[in-house]
């Protein structure tokens, strides 16, 4: 079986020569979904229940035939009363969800903050190309489940321009969700546009291909043992741990982070780069000092900082980049970034950056990395050359392509 992933990636293409007319906006690499958390909370409650909606419109094959809706992954959020899903495919009437087209198979019991498949579809389901439909959720058992998603705002770094209004002319991507409180008799029109998080996944019956992005709610800033002042007489540092893109050598010049304050650090923010295996990283180098005042006490405020020179780095490596604070500070004074959950099941990994990422930190004088989530950052590419030359074509089907923007 063949993993492919479409849809949500910007392809950019590497020459070996650029005539450069003026210094355009830098390239940057790196994962960072905007701030902003949605969920949606299915009820059984007979002819009052509450109903989640999603839009999607169907890509070209690419298999080169027939496709089906083959499962839907979410992630959940609070559940009562060991509640099960259901998902159903539905046609598009008028904006909102028409008529069922098939109903998937029950799921086993929920628990919160995990990814499940939502599948049983068969070829009911064929889908055509450029043809709208709604995925619909529905708590089919237990009392209620909610569906942890996620919003990009507008403008956010390294994303296109969104939406929130009905009809807005620049919403770029991700789905559209409505609720119905009536089992869907009735449907919202107070759409939440560029939704993100559910993961559809199409099939021919041999191979399989999947869209969306699988990233979960925000799930806030970083947890108590993870902040950034020194604790337990080790000064510590979170961020990503992952690898680069195979095919290029970037030339990095500096880092993008979200960053917040609380209360009144006497220190500075910092970035840092390592290479290798987070049992045996290397410092590569660190950033400009951000001073500690200029930063705000909001979580969604992103802050920028250079490398003193550019940091050359070969495909194919073992990359962390790291925030830290350049003072001791305590438990009340300090400054932390925040964090998402991401799908690490093996049908988003091929659409998750550099082919899969992680959290890490440094506390207690060592590292350690955690799966299933990842800390926002960019990487900012050296204008004057973003990229040595090129190592190769572009990455395959389920290739370590990454996700890159052109600012």
């Amino acid at each position: 079986m063949r993993l492919i992933s479409i849809g949500l990636l910007a392809v950019v293409l590497l020459s070996a020569a650029v005539l450069t007319v003026q210094k355009p906006m830098p390239l940057t690499v790196g994962f960072g979904p905007a701030t902003g958390s949605s969920s949606y909370t299915m009820t059984n409650s007979g002819g009052t229940s509450a109903l989640g909606a999603f839009s999607f419109v169907a890509p070209s094959s690419p298999f080169g035939g027939t496709m089906r809706l083959k499962d839907v992954r979410i992630i959940t959020g609070t559940q009562s009363g060991s509640p099960k899903l259901t998902a159903a495919l539905y046609s598009d009437s008028n904006g909102l969800p028409g008529s069922v087209i098939e109903t998937g198979t029950e799921s086993g019991v929920l628990t919160n903050g995990v990814w499940y498949s939502l599948g049983g579809f068969t070829s009911t389901s064929n889908l055509t190309a450029g043809t709208q439909y709604w995925v619909v959720l529905r708590c089919s058992s237990g009392t209620s489940s909610t569906v942890a998603l996620q919003y990009l705002s507008s403008g956010a770094y390294g994303h296109p321009p969104t939406s929130s209004g009905a009809g807005g002319s620049d919403q770029a991507w991700g789905m559209t969700a409505v609720a119905s409180t009536d089992n869907g008799s009735t449907w919202s029109t107070a759409w939440r546009y560029s939704v993100i998080g559910l993961r559809i996944g199409i099939t021919d019956g041999t191979d399989d291909a999947y869209f969306g992005l699988p990233v979960g709610s925000f799930a806030g800033a970083i947890a108590a043992s993870e902040k950034l002042y020194t604790n337990s007489g080790s000064a510590q540092e979170v961020g990503s741990y992952f690898t680069t893109p195979a095919n290029a050598t970037l030339n990095v010049r500096g880092v993008i982070m979200f960053i917040k304050r609380n209360s009144s650090p006497s220190g500075n923010v910092r970035f840092r780069l390592y290479s290798g295996t987070y049992t045996s990283l290397t410092l590569l180098a660190t950033t400009a000092a951000i001073p500690g005042g200029n930063i705000t006490t909001s979580i969604g405020s992103l802050y920028t900082s250079y490398f003193p020179s550019t940091i050359s780095v070969a495909g194919g490596t073992k990359l962390s980049v790291t925030a830290g604070n350049t003072a001791a500070d305590d438990s009340t004074n300090y400054f932390n970034t925040n964090k998402w959950p991401v799908d690490s099941g093996a049908d988003s990994l091929a659409l998750l950056p550099f082919a899969g990422m992680q959290s890490i930190k440094y506390s207690g004088g060592a590292w350690s990395v955690t799966s299933g989530e990842a800390v926002p950052f960019w990487l900012l590419l050296d204008t004057d050359g973003e990229f040595a030359a090129p190592e190769g074509g572009g990455g395959g089907e389920g290739g370590q392509s990454g996700w890159i923007y052109q600012q």
